[in-house]
């Protein structure tokens, strides 16, 4: 668990962190190409914040929102909020029931089901007060739900009475939400036992795929879970291929992406000495999970997100952390474009999203001076 400067960011842990993103991999990155040429259109710093940004959501051509938190001096944590109306971004304020909190996600299954979910942030050692949902409404988010615990990791929206909400234990600060489910019938909390759930990535209603962990025994045990339309059953043929946890290292899975049921791609990390000391990327073929190597196109595949052309768009493992870049992938083969951010900067939390109906993607993401929104296209 670590807490970054005056106390203002957590990352979201098994044991200690989900914070893959900022390990340096020994040996050569995953099919990487060499920077882009100068005539290839480059990401460029479209607003900055204060605090920090976890999520940004793209519902319209015409309309995105980027969110976040920031610490305050007194102990107390506010909501950051930007919002785009398809010529700028400006400041936008949330509604009271998000009191002492941050956004941690968002999620939309068309322009008219937009959600951000708020149980994010830390404050000289306090975690939110409250975690709850909000859904967007005629421009306005109205709350719609309280939930229970500090800490929100996670959510899903696959209709207008479908969404997932998952709060994964948060070491040292204060409990998670746990997991919830919106039916017809309104939220449901969700019994999984000892199965921990911390965030989720859907093929479709009845076939989700979640990153979690077994807990209660000597040591948590990582853990995919599969949601069949009616119950969680946990994957247990995963732990095959990853390194087996023990008092010295924990092992942990930071990211998930179902692409469909044959093709799932999941990302974990060993951890030792509160800090990440080895990442593994791991592959389902609909049989059996297998190793990805680093030279692979699959190894950036956990994180990334489509750029709405057939190519993706990826946070790297940053080598050099002053010299930050994302990664396109197209063809096989994964591009480095630089990023116009000087000094200290974070990929942990950092979000994507493709602006429908354009070739304008958008980034959130975290500097030493503040939160920044990044634009291309």
């Amino acid at each position: 668990m670590k807490e970054r400067r005056n106390g203002r960011r957590i990352v979201l842990a098994l044991s200690a962190a989900l914070a893959a993103f900022t390990v340096g991999l020994a040996g050569p990155s995953a099919a990487l190409a060499g920077a882009p040429s100068p005539s290839m259109a480059q990401w460029h710093v479209a607003a900055r914040t204060p605090g920090f940004l976890d999520a940004i959501i793209a519902p319209t051509a015409t309309s995105a929102w980027a969110f976040g938190w920031i610490g305050k001096n007194n102990g107390l944590i506010a909501p950051v909020t930007r919002q785009w109306n398809g010529q700028r971004w400006s400041s936008a304020t949330l509604p009271g029931a998000v009191k002492d909190s941050g956004v941690a996600c968002a999620a939309a299954s068309s322009p008219g089901n937009v959600w951000a979910f708020f149980g994010a942030g830390a404050s000289l050692g306090n975690p939110p007060a409250s975690a709850g949902a909000l859904r967007l409404q005629n421009g306005q988010w109205v709350p719609e739900k309280t939930f229970p615990g500090s800490y929100v990791t996670g959510c899903n929206v696959l209709g207008a009475r479908d969404a997932w909400v998952f709060g994964g234990q948060v070491a040292g600060l204060g409990p998670g939400v746990g997991t919830w489910h919106l039916t017809q019938s309104g939220w449901t909390s969700i019994d999984t036992g000892n199965l921990v759930l911390f965030r989720a990535s859907a093929v479709s209603a009845t076939d989700i795929w979640a990153a979690g962990a077994v807990v209660g025994g000597a040591l948590p045990m990582p853990m995919v879970a599969t949601w069949n339309g009616s119950t969680w059953v946990e994957d247990r043929s995963i732990s095959a291929v990853l390194p087996k946890p023990t008092s010295k290292a924990g092992v942990g899975i930071a990211t998930i992406n179902a692409l469909s049921a044959r093709n799932v791609w999941v990302q974990a990390f060993v951890e030792g000495r509160a800090r990440i000391i080895r990442i593994i990327v791991v592959h389902w073929n609909g049989r059996s999970w297998s190793r990805v190597k680093s030279a692979s196109f699959g190894f950036h595949l956990p994180n990334a997100v489509p750029d709405g052309q057939g190519g993706w768009w990826a946070p790297p493992f940053v080598e050099h952390i002053s010299a930050p870049y994302l990664l396109h992938g197209t063809n096989g083969r994964w591009t480095r474009f630089p990023l116009p951010i000087v000094g200290e900067f974070s990929p942990t939390n950092f979000a994507l999203t493709h602006v429908p109906g354009t070739a304008l993607m958008f980034a959130a993401g975290d500097s030493n001076e503040g939160g920044v929104i990044l634009a291309r296209g």
